[in-house]
């Protein structure tokens, strides 16, 4: 189970960099909260969730790392 997170939590982390990046950029807009602001305040929500999620990965991944590590040595 550990080793099957160790491998697959990369690419994870990789795709919520990618979410967090689409969302920031659309929050970026000037023009998004006057034309939208339901889903201006959805989006920033959003972005608020992945960014807990992302950090919750890689704190599970540093973890799970560092075992691998001192098991190996």
């Amino acid at each position: 189970k550990e080793k099957k997170a160790l491998d697959t939590l990369p690419h994870r982390i990789d795709t919520l960099v990618d979410d967090i990046a689409r969302h920031e950029t659309a929050l970026a807009d000037p023009n998004y909260y006057t034309s939208d602001p339901s889903g201006f305040a959805k989006t920033a929500e959003a972005l608020r969730h992945l960014q807990a999620v992302l950090a919750q990965a890689e704190e599970e991944w540093l973890s799970l790392e560092l075992k691998r590590e001192s098991i190996e040595g």
